[in-house]
């Protein structure tokens, strides 16, 4: 059968960032004064890099204000690849004031989504609200120890899911019970080894403040090795999308440990575009 792609009508169509799961079967279907004409089939296949990087992304987590709405904390991913991959992912909490966190978000929840290319929609996959409830949490807690995250309290109120998920698009929906607002520490961890599959991209949209209310994104590079990554904060451009409030002149700087060592404002002007 054949899949849609809704409001796709322009003379080009463009897939940003391919994957291995956009591969298939395409035509186009033409309609004039009732009659419709349909094209011959395209095959499009996507190579895979025979040359695999020695070195991948194992931890990446955001923390960040989360608010209401459209100001919530939403990090959204992407799988590449053939096969499964097992993630941990956490939203955490109440167990952040251990930390010194001031404001920490009370009650976090996880909604687990996966884009549909065909309605052009995210559809619920999964959803924590308690990590403690979780029906794999022997499996959850060993796994957290052995990937090197910090422990979460019995009891705590914050929210955690262990998935094994195939290629795709996904976004985990952080959000509060009673609409409560507070800082938030999203986090996803790829729990295994294989090579078939692997995190391409991961962009988290969240609310900015200033002091300790900026987003701070983190991630850790395993393996042996250089990896290449391409890092952005985007605000202005986000009211082409239909973005209200977008943060006008955003800013990067790359810290390691306590070290900064990159930084840019304006992405024009930087030495490698």
């Amino acid at each position: 059968t054949w899949t849609n792609l809704g409001g796709v009508t322009t003379a080009s169509y463009t897939i940003v960032s391919t994957q291995a799961f956009d591969a298939g079967a395409y035509r186009v279907l033409v309609t004039v004064e009732g009659e419709t004409l349909a094209s011959d089939t395209t095959t499009v296949t996507v190579l895979a890099s025979t040359n695999p990087s020695a070195t991948r992304l194992v931890n990446l987590s955001t923390r960040a204000l989360s608010l209401r709405d459209a100001d919530a904390v939403v990090p959204g991913f992407v799988i590449s690849g053939s096969g499964n991959k097992r993630l941990l992912i956490r939203a955490i909490g109440p167990t952040l004031t251990g930390f010194g966190v001031g404001g920490a978000l009370v009650d976090p929840s996880l909604t687990l989504k996966r884009y549909n290319p065909g309605t052009q929609a995210y559809v619920d996959v999964t959803a924590n609200d308690n990590w403690g409830t979780a029906p794999n949490l022997a499996q959850l807690i060993e796994t957290t120890t052995a990937v090197g995250g910090f422990p979460l309290a019995t009891g705590s109120a914050d929210a955690a899911l262990l998935v094994d998920l195939a290629p795709g698009q996904y976004t985990a929906v952080t959000g509060a019970a009673n609409n409560g607002t507070g800082v938030a520490l999203v986090e996803l961890y790829d729990t295994d080894s294989a090579t078939g599959t692997r995190l391409a991209n991961i962009a988290t949209r969240a609310y900015v403040s200033t002091g300790d209310n900026i987003m701070a994104a983190g991630f850790v590079v395993a393996g042996t090795g250089t990896k290449t990554l391409l890092i952005r904060a985007v605000g202005p451009t986000l009211g082409g999308f239909g973005v209200t409030g977008a943060l006008l002149d955003p800013q990067l700087t790359i810290f390691r440990g306590n070290e900064s060592i990159l930084t840019n404002d304006d992405w024009g002007v930087s030495s490698s575009s």
